[in-house]
């Protein structure tokens, strides 16, 4: 039923994709294969990262540190192993398909669910310009500035509405259709977060906004993140004294990256737990950033962004 036309995209270490045509329409089609013997490759890899894990696990008990890198390590294979699963991804598109493809200026392709395996996707082809490719898009009359945007508030909408969210935006997955419409691809790596963490996400940006920092570690313990018990006061002190420094940065320098990180040097140094939807979330806004910096060098994704 299918007529493999060429191959389109460079292959990956797991995945070949090719431009094909159905012969019961004539329709084009894209058609993404697993490399054989794939899932072998990734179990060793996986082996070797939770045998050095454990290792890591045993010196950070040493230190006193509450940190488990085995599980980390678990949650990313799980994440993998999802990946490889091509009838999930389908389903992750569909789904996708039905809460977003209702939002002004967002494409989402079709999924050919019954010529999709575990290990073959065969969605709708579509004809696109990479956001990265400026010239081209300003060649054809397309926005960047208003891609970006639609980029941007479809993700926030995704994260803070249906908690249902495409993890990695990053500019390889993202298509600029003729008529202006951004359209997402591969849904291999979708993330969900329920009603209270996007609810505490939300505040835990206002308050980090507002300087509220008491309310802020607060929150964290309503999370999860600090475990019960835990003396938080030089955990608030960390907080006042690093994050006013990157807040009150010039615009040009003021981003997520730079809060992130702040965050970050705070989190490992007392005993921070984060769960799998708050990395997902962080990478998310993370990546969008880093897609607007490259299409709009002076663009930053700054972090009053959900207020």
């Amino acid at each position: 039923t299918i007529i493999p036309k060429r191959q389109y995209f460079p292959p990956s270490k797991c995945q070949k994709v090719y431009k094909a045509r159905l012969i019961s329409n004539g329709e084009t089609v894209a058609l993404k294969i697993q490399r054989p013997k794939c899932e072998d490759v990734i179990a060793l890899d996986l082996y070797v990262l939770r045998w050095w894990s454990g290792v890591a696990n045993f010196i950070t008990e040493l230190l006193n540190r509450d940190i488990n890198l085995q599980s980390i390590i678990d949650d990313f294979g799980e994440l993998i192993y999802r990946e490889l699963d091509y009838e999930a991804e389908a389903a992750n598109a569909q789904r996708f398909s039905e809460l977003y493809a209702s939002v002004p200026d967002v494409f989402v392709p079709k999924i050919y669910s019954e010529m999709t395996t575990q290990k073959v996707l065969t969605m709708e082809w579509v004809d696109g310009t990479r956001l990265t490719d400026s010239n081209t898009l300003k060649a054809i009359g397309l926005d960047n500035e208003k891609l970006i945007d639609t980029l941007v508030q479809c993700s926030l909408r995704q994260i803070l509405e249906n908690g249902f969210f495409h993890a990695d935006p990053h500019a390889g997955n993202l298509l600029a259709c003729a008529d202006g419409r951004l359209c997402y691809l591969d849904f291999g790596m979708m993330s969900y977060a329920a009603p209270e963490q996007r609810n505490g996400f939300l505040l835990a940006v206002v308050h980090i906004v507002n300087r509220d920092w008491g309310e802020l570690v607060r929150v964290y313990q309503r999370l999860g993140f600090i475990p019960e018990g835990t003396d938080v006061t030089p955990i608030e002190v960390a907080l006042e004294k690093a994050l006013p420094d990157v807040l009150n940065a010039d615009i040009t320098e003021l981003n997520f990256k730079n809060v992130v990180g702040k965050l970050g040097d705070i989190m490992y140094t007392y005993p921070f737990s984060l769960p799998p939807f708050y990395i997902a979330i962080i990478r998310c806004l993370g990546v969008l950033e880093g897609v607007a910096i490259q299409v709009r060098t002076e663009c930053f994704l700054q972090l009053d962004f959900a207020l």
